[in-house]
């Protein structure tokens, strides 16, 4: 094997790998909610106060997103998330009312890929509802989902449009390579006495 040959198979093989690790990091992220207060799907007797989100993962210094929404579309947050921890906590307005809320959160995790999910809580004997526009599906059940910055996605098409970049050439190269003919014929000699 050629050296070319050999650092061809070495790139192929480093960006196989480093698609394949970019993979595995991205579904690293979901479940990064542990635990929330109201749990998903809770019925309160009493309002809450806040809302508390438990993470598995540190958090990244940015601001988490929190938007707590009542059936009806009405935000009943009250200022922004606090985070410490590995927990954020939203408050929310004072003596909110009997009914079904949605919570929908996003935070920013360590690695610096965010993560995100919705789930639903009632408060008095209000029957849960089901998400608004506003919301995203799955309201009963927490979830989150990894939307990796446009990451591994991207990074799996750019690393496959940077091979094909590389290799293309190269296979260009060696077919106009074999198309030249690699036997070289020789001319008659000239006879000496015909150079003067």
């Amino acid at each position: 094997m050629t050296a070319r040959r050999r650092r061809l198979a070495a790139v192929a093989v480093a960006t196989v790998l480093v698609v394949l690790v970019s993979a595995g990091s991205a579904r690293a992220h979901d479940d990064v909610l542990a635990s929330s207060a109201p749990a998903a799907g809770q019925a309160l007797d009493s309002p809450p106060a806040e809302v508390r989100l438990h993470v598995t993962r540190g958090l990244a210094p940015i601001d988490p997103l929190v938007v707590v929404r009542a059936a009806d579309g009405t935000s009943v947050v009250d200022g922004p998330p606090q985070a410490a921890d590995g927990v954020v906590v939203q408050a929310l307005v004072p003596d909110i009312s009997d009914g079904s809320y949605t919570v929908s959160w996003r935070v920013v995790v360590d690695d610096g890929h965010p993560a995100s999910g919705t789930f639903a809580f009632t408060v008095g004997g209000a029957a849960l509802a089901t998400p608004t526009a506003a919301a995203a599906p799955g309201a009963t059940e927490p979830s989150s989902t990894s939307s990796g910055r446009p990451g591994a996605a991207w990074f799996a098409v750019a690393a496959a449009v940077l091979a094909a970049l590389f290799l293309l050439p190269a296979l260009v190269w060696r077919r106009r390579r074999s198309a030249v003919p690699t036997t070289v014929t020789a001319s008659p000699r000239p006879d000496p006495g015909e150079l003067r």
